[in-house]
């Protein structure tokens, strides 16, 4: 948890009308990209499918963790090897060939439209 985001906790419930004063601090570190916004929680499902069968079928796991690396905030299913996309690929394909989607009703509408986009192509 990012320290300013402590302190206003520790802060409020000694002094509310202090910890308002500490607001612009948290916001500016907010723009400055220092406190991500997640999409989910850990302990999520998440849905996906590979973008390269011929008859992909949707697969679900449920959030590990997530991670940051030099490309970005990634999300893992799996405690060793379980790298799925980064957070920036969700609904598009990713880097790791598959489209991955937070809820499933919206996975059966982007495997159906990938299903199509399939069968009208010629391989």
């Amino acid at each position: 948890m990012p320290n300013i985001i402590q302190q206003l906790r520790d802060t409020y419930s000694e002094n509310p009308a202090k910890a308002l004063e500490m607001l612009p601090e948290l916001f500016q570190q907010y723009d400055e990209g220092l406190i991500p916004v997640l999409p989910c929680k850990v302990g999520d499902p998440i849905y996906y499918f590979w973008t390269d069968d011929d008859k992909p079928e949707i697969e679900m796991e449920h959030i590990f963790e997530f991670c940051v690396d030099e490309e970005g905030l990634y999300i893992s299913t799996d405690p060793y090897d379980g790298f799925l996309c980064y957070v920036s690929e969700l609904g598009k394909k990713s880097n790791a060939g598959r489209i991955v989607i937070l809820s499933r009703e919206d996975t059966e509408k982007a495997l159906e439209e990938q299903k199509n986009e399939y069968s009208n192509n010629d391989y």
